[in-house]
């Protein structure tokens, strides 16, 4: 369908974009228009890789500069040297560096245009596992000292406590000296 998108909806879409949220994008470009999933997806896609200049008017196709300035300030580094590429005919090193060097101008000039998006990832799904793992572990040993068979083997024998004692003051001892 080729049913116009105002100007509104359409900064709306692009701050989707912006903000890392591709599959709201397209679901505002599919009730604005009414197109299929293909066709927004395409559609969304196509804005994503040349997008309006912030002014909102779209971007003039020989322009490519501006898109992987865009994809820069989306976080979108492997797009912005794709970009760059596909418009310079440079290899990869050299775009990834001109692109590095690009990027890194921008952040001193205009450190605001740059979204801050969260990915999702992180380490708070490591550190409940590993919580539960030691939960667990604690209560698995909990329960194997409770048992009567492995309380016989855990018992301690005046012999062996005055080993361990021997062996800790040595221990102490020894690291004492060091200090």
């Amino acid at each position: 369908m080729n049913t116009p998108i105002p100007d509104d909806k359409l900064t709306e879409i692009e701050a989707a974009l912006r903000q890392g949220q591709k599959i709201q994008a397209i679901k505002l470009f599919r009730e604005c228009t009414g197109a299929g999933l293909a066709e927004a997806k395409a559609a969304v896609e196509k804005l994503e890789i040349e997008p309006r200049s912030g002014s909102g008017t779209p971007v003039k196709p020989g322009d490519t500069l501006a898109g992987v300035r865009e994809a820069l300030f989306r976080g979108q580094k492997i797009l912005a040297i794709r970009l760059y590429r596909e418009s310079t005919g440079m290899g990869l090193a050299e775009a990834k560096r001109a692109v590095e060097k690009m990027e890194a101008e921008l952040r001193s000039t205009s450190p605001e245009q740059f979204v801050v998006t969260s990915s999702g990832k992180g380490c708070f799904g490591m550190a409940v596992m590993i919580c539960v793992m030691v939960v667990g572990v604690i209560l698995w040993l909990a329960w194997k000292y409770a048992s009567n068979e492995t309380a016989n083997d855990l018992r301690i024998t005046h012999d062996h406590r005055k080993k361990l004692c021997e062996m800790i003051h040595f221990a102490f001892a020894e690291s004492q000296c060091k200090l």
